[in-house]
């Protein structure tokens, strides 16, 4: 799939006991679909997907890809500590229909970050990754 057009990175709603809000997802899906966008954006690489368990991580992905109009494209947002667990999260979203991922950096110094780890750690993540 080419991606063009207007991804919005969407919220994941939350209850106040803070169990993932479906209905509201399902809502927000209608409004941005209403507004003519091409395709969304879910658990952004810097926001809460990361710290969703894989159960509700795999729901929320299905309810989006269930509930997105055929004409609408999916990102899904990826984040991990390790390269396995990245892959592993990547696969998943892959066979529950997203159409391209959003790799998040791991988390790491500021050492890190300014030596060149972190690009080589990305780079090497995505490379082994084959999705768009």
């Amino acid at each position: 799939m080419r991606l063009n057009g207007i991804y919005p990175i969407v919220p994941t709603p939350f209850l106040d006991n803070g169990d993932v809000d479906f209905p509201s997802i399902e809502r927000l899906i209608d409004f941005m679909a209403g507004k003519k966008v091409h395709g969304l954006a879910i658990m952004g690489a810097l926001g809460e997907g990361h710290k969703l368990t894989e159960t509700e991580r795999i729901r929320i992905i299905k309810t989006y890809r269930e509930c997105l109009p055929m004409n609408m494209g999916l990102v899904v947002g990826v984040r991990a500590q390790a390269t396995d667990p990245a892959k592993s999260m990547v696969l998943s979203a892959r066979d529950l229909g997203a159409d391209a991922i959003l790799l998040g950096p791991q988390r790491c110094s500021e050492g890190q970050a300014a030596s060149g780890i972190l690009p080589a750690g990305v780079r090497c993540r995505a490379n082994s990754l084959h999705h768009p």
